[in-house]
């Protein structure tokens, strides 16, 4: 969200450890404030359904995809990337009211990335001075937001 929106003006943290108290946070719901637009991260080990990875909600429209795109996690605990077209099954969903109260409901096809290129854009400017991919102060500023989040955990007695 940082890299998307800037710094928050409020951020607001719910982080906990269900299954293992102490040893590490499982659950995380972190609201992002930016005037009148709200983001929240949410991640948890305790589902056990398939569940929403993306959701989008504006005033005249709503997205939702349920796949993490070309990253699957598989039992050895490494994630594998594919660089294959996603199966139209695991496509976002948009639906929304265009500028004539229209209603549309379309599928929109999963791009192909690679996270490659950040690790080379890393690598070229450690070896050559290149232009660092993410800015330092970005790098700082999601670390306190981590450190603050685990703060969190700790005052709200559900973690260690």
């Amino acid at each position: 969200m940082y890299s998307l929106f800037g710094k928050p003006e409020a951020i607001h943290y719910d982080v906990r450890s269900i299954n293992h108290p102490g040893e590490s946070d499982d659950y995380v719901d972190i609201d992002f404030h930016y005037g009148l637009l709200k983001t929240t991260v949410k991640c948890s080990l305790a589902v056990k359904i398939n569940h929403p990875k993306f959701i989008v909600h504006g005033d005249k429209g709503s997205f939702i995809k349920y796949s993490s795109g070309h990253q699957q996690k598989n039992p050895d605990g490494v994630t594998k990337a594919s660089f294959e077209v996603e199966p139209a099954s695991n496509w976002g969903e948009l639906s929304y009211i265009d500028e004539n109260g229209i209603e549309h409901n379309e599928s929109v096809k999963s791009e192909i990335t690679d996270y490659g290129i950040l690790y080379e854009k890393l690598y070229a400017s450690i070896k050559t001075g290149a232009e660092k991919p993410v800015k330092d102060e970005e790098v700082l500023a999601v670390l306190k937001i981590l450190n603050d989040g685990v703060e969190a955990a700790k005052k709200s007695g559900c973690s260690q």
